[in-house]
Protein backbone atom coordinates (compact mmCIF):
# COMPACT_ATOMS: atom_id res chain seq x y z
CA UNK A 1 0.00 0.00 0.00
CA UNK A 2 2.96 2.25 0.80
CA UNK A 3 4.62 1.90 -2.55
CA UNK A 4 1.30 2.04 -4.49
CA UNK A 5 1.31 5.64 -2.66
CA UNK A 6 4.90 6.89 -3.49
CA UNK A 7 4.28 5.84 -7.13
CA UNK A 8 0.96 7.65 -6.96
CA UNK A 9 2.93 10.73 -5.66
CA UNK A 10 5.93 10.49 -7.64
CA UNK A 11 3.01 10.45 -10.74
CA UNK A 12 1.67 13.96 -9.93
CA UNK A 13 4.88 15.42 -9.10
CA UNK A 14 5.97 14.27 -12.12
CA UNK A 15 2.85 15.85 -14.11
CA UNK A 16 3.28 18.63 -11.82
CA UNK A 17 7.15 19.44 -13.32
CA UNK A 18 6.23 19.39 -16.75
CA UNK A 19 2.98 21.63 -16.21
CA UNK A 20 5.70 23.85 -14.35
CA UNK A 21 7.99 23.59 -17.69
CA UNK A 22 5.48 23.98 -20.23
CA UNK A 23 4.48 27.20 -18.68
CA UNK A 24 8.42 28.41 -18.47
CA UNK A 25 8.56 28.19 -21.77
CA UNK A 26 6.37 29.80 -23.04
CA UNK A 27 7.00 32.74 -21.13
CA UNK A 28 10.79 32.60 -22.95
CA UNK A 29 9.57 33.39 -26.49
CA UNK A 30 12.78 33.23 -28.96
CA UNK A 31 13.84 35.59 -31.02
CA UNK A 32 11.58 34.71 -34.28
CA UNK A 33 8.32 34.50 -32.06
CA UNK A 34 9.12 37.99 -30.40
CA UNK A 35 9.68 39.57 -33.94
CA UNK A 36 6.31 38.01 -34.96
CA UNK A 37 4.43 39.20 -32.11
CA UNK A 38 5.51 42.52 -32.55
CA UNK A 39 5.34 42.91 -35.96
CA UNK A 40 1.63 41.81 -35.49
CA UNK A 41 1.45 44.59 -32.89
CA UNK A 42 2.83 46.78 -35.28
CA UNK A 43 0.75 46.58 -38.28
CA UNK A 44 -2.37 45.63 -36.56
CA UNK A 45 -4.35 49.26 -36.37
CA UNK A 46 -8.09 48.57 -34.77
CA UNK A 47 -8.09 52.00 -33.10
CA UNK A 48 -5.62 54.84 -33.67
CA UNK A 49 -5.44 56.24 -29.95
CA UNK A 50 -1.38 57.73 -30.83
CA UNK A 51 -2.12 59.24 -33.95
CA UNK A 52 -5.59 60.93 -32.70
CA UNK A 53 -4.12 61.97 -29.37
CA UNK A 54 -1.11 63.58 -31.90
CA UNK A 55 -3.59 65.54 -34.24
CA UNK A 56 -6.11 66.73 -31.47
CA UNK A 57 -3.98 67.63 -28.72
CA UNK A 58 -0.36 68.78 -30.35
CA UNK A 59 -0.74 69.16 -34.12
CA UNK A 60 -3.85 71.19 -34.12
CA UNK A 61 -3.48 73.80 -31.09
CA UNK A 62 0.11 74.08 -32.36
CA UNK A 63 1.43 76.97 -30.45
CA UNK A 64 4.39 79.03 -31.34
CA UNK A 65 4.81 79.80 -27.73
CA UNK A 66 5.78 76.37 -26.73
CA UNK A 67 2.63 76.46 -24.14
CA UNK A 68 1.90 73.24 -25.34
CA UNK A 69 4.66 71.39 -24.57
CA UNK A 70 2.84 69.20 -21.91
CA UNK A 71 0.41 67.43 -24.71
CA UNK A 72 3.72 67.06 -27.14
CA UNK A 73 5.52 65.66 -23.54
CA UNK A 74 2.53 63.33 -22.99
CA UNK A 75 2.11 61.97 -26.67
CA UNK A 76 5.87 60.89 -26.34
CA UNK A 77 4.91 59.18 -23.47
CA UNK A 78 2.13 57.38 -25.12
CA UNK A 79 4.67 55.97 -27.56
CA UNK A 80 7.02 55.06 -25.23
CA UNK A 81 4.48 52.82 -23.60
CA UNK A 82 3.63 51.41 -26.56
CA UNK A 83 6.67 50.35 -28.00
CA UNK A 84 9.23 51.50 -25.58
CA UNK A 85 9.20 47.41 -23.83
CA UNK A 86 9.28 45.87 -27.22
CA UNK A 87 12.81 47.22 -27.90
CA UNK A 88 16.03 47.57 -27.11
CA UNK A 89 16.50 51.26 -26.38
CA UNK A 90 19.34 52.17 -29.70
CA UNK A 91 16.19 50.43 -31.85
CA UNK A 92 13.52 52.57 -30.30
CA UNK A 93 15.66 55.84 -30.57
CA UNK A 94 16.49 54.77 -34.19
CA UNK A 95 12.79 54.07 -35.40
CA UNK A 96 11.28 56.93 -33.72
CA UNK A 97 14.17 59.09 -35.52
CA UNK A 98 13.27 57.67 -38.67
CA UNK A 99 9.76 57.76 -38.09
CA UNK A 100 8.78 54.54 -38.26
CA UNK A 101 7.15 54.45 -34.90
CA UNK A 102 4.39 55.37 -34.46
CA UNK A 103 4.54 56.01 -38.78
CA UNK A 104 1.43 52.35 -39.33
CA UNK A 105 -0.69 54.35 -36.82
CA UNK A 106 -0.79 57.52 -38.19
CA UNK A 107 -1.17 56.25 -42.08
CA UNK A 108 -3.86 54.08 -40.49
CA UNK A 109 -5.38 57.26 -38.91
CA UNK A 110 -4.92 59.89 -41.65
CA UNK A 111 -6.72 57.45 -44.05
CA UNK A 112 -9.59 56.18 -42.05
CA UNK A 113 -8.75 52.46 -42.37
CA UNK A 114 -8.48 49.96 -40.28
CA UNK A 115 -5.74 47.41 -40.55
CA UNK A 116 -4.47 44.03 -39.53
CA UNK A 117 -1.83 41.96 -39.98
CA UNK A 118 -1.54 38.50 -41.78
CA UNK A 119 0.38 35.83 -42.68
CA UNK A 120 3.59 37.18 -41.01
CA UNK A 121 6.57 35.67 -42.50
CA UNK A 122 10.51 35.63 -41.51
CA UNK A 123 13.08 34.77 -44.16
CA UNK A 124 16.90 34.97 -44.29
CA UNK A 125 17.68 34.53 -40.94
CA UNK A 126 20.59 35.34 -39.93
CA UNK A 127 23.19 34.74 -36.65
CA UNK A 128 25.59 37.85 -35.87
CA UNK A 129 28.75 37.12 -34.35
CA UNK A 130 26.88 39.12 -31.46
CA UNK A 131 24.11 37.18 -30.77
CA UNK A 132 21.28 39.24 -32.34
CA UNK A 133 19.25 37.56 -35.05
CA UNK A 134 18.49 39.51 -38.01
CA UNK A 135 15.71 38.63 -40.73
CA UNK A 136 13.58 40.20 -43.23
CA UNK A 137 10.19 39.85 -43.17
CA UNK A 138 6.95 39.80 -45.49
CA UNK A 139 3.51 41.03 -43.95
CA UNK A 140 0.11 40.39 -45.34
CA UNK A 141 -1.93 43.83 -44.17
CA UNK A 142 -5.44 43.53 -44.87
CA UNK A 143 -6.78 47.13 -45.01
CA UNK A 144 -10.57 47.49 -44.29
CA UNK A 145 -11.32 50.64 -46.49
CA UNK A 146 -14.18 53.76 -45.34
CA UNK A 147 -15.93 51.85 -48.03
CA UNK A 148 -16.19 48.28 -46.23
CA UNK A 149 -14.01 46.95 -49.12
CA UNK A 150 -10.60 45.62 -47.75
CA UNK A 151 -7.56 44.90 -49.39
CA UNK A 152 -4.58 43.20 -48.86
CA UNK A 153 -0.96 44.91 -48.90
CA UNK A 154 1.65 42.99 -48.70
CA UNK A 155 4.95 45.23 -46.96
CA UNK A 156 8.49 43.91 -46.39
CA UNK A 157 11.45 44.84 -44.20
CA UNK A 158 14.46 44.06 -41.86
CA UNK A 159 14.08 43.60 -38.27
CA UNK A 160 17.11 42.62 -35.63
CA UNK A 161 16.70 40.55 -32.69
CA UNK A 162 18.80 40.96 -29.21
CA UNK A 163 18.42 39.29 -26.00
CA UNK A 164 18.29 41.99 -23.38
CA UNK A 165 17.94 40.78 -19.46
CA UNK A 166 17.07 36.94 -21.39
CA UNK A 167 14.16 38.37 -23.33
CA UNK A 168 14.50 39.42 -26.94
CA UNK A 169 13.70 42.47 -28.11
CA UNK A 170 13.49 44.43 -31.24
CA UNK A 171 17.03 46.45 -31.82
CA UNK A 172 16.38 47.22 -35.83
CA UNK A 173 13.67 48.01 -37.15
CA UNK A 174 13.07 48.71 -40.94
CA UNK A 175 9.96 48.82 -42.36
CA UNK A 176 9.51 49.15 -46.42
CA UNK A 177 6.29 50.42 -46.44
CA UNK A 178 5.68 51.47 -50.16
CA UNK A 179 2.70 49.31 -50.48
CA UNK A 180 0.80 51.31 -47.41
CA UNK A 181 1.34 54.41 -49.22
CA UNK A 182 -0.48 54.26 -52.67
Amino acid sequence: MKTRFNSIQLLILSVLTLIALAGCSKDQEGPMEKAEAFLNEYYTVQESELADFFYEEVALPYDPNMEGMEAFEEFGKMVEDKYGPWMTERGYQESLANRFIPGVEMFGRRTGNRMTAHSITLMDEEEYQDGRMYYTYGVDVQIQLEDGETEVIPVTGEIVMEEVQEEWKVDVFRPKAEGLQK
